[in-house]
């Protein structure tokens, strides 16, 4: 099954994604956007959800980059 590019990731990035890395990058995006207090100290201050959208889309890329690059070794 191929994944939406539902977050509208740039598409010459998104077909530089298998179906993993796409579905990496769709599911940690949503689950780290609706759950930003397992991500945080317990001290922290809410940050806005706003701001926070740009952290979990920057730790899905990542995330998506490193099973990129981990299958990339794997075929090589």
């Amino acid at each position: 099954m191929t994944e939406d590019n539902k977050h509208e990731v740039n598409k010459k990035q998104w077909k530089k994604w298998d179906d993993t890395g796409k579905e990496v990058f769709n599911g940690l995006y949503e689950y780290m956007g609706e759950n930003q207090h397992l991500f945080n100290h317990p001290m922290t201050i809410i940050i806005p959800q706003e701001y926070w959208n740009t952290t979990a889309w920057n730790a899905a890329w990542i995330a998506a980059e490193l099973v990129r690059k981990s299958t990339k070794e794997i075929t090589e």
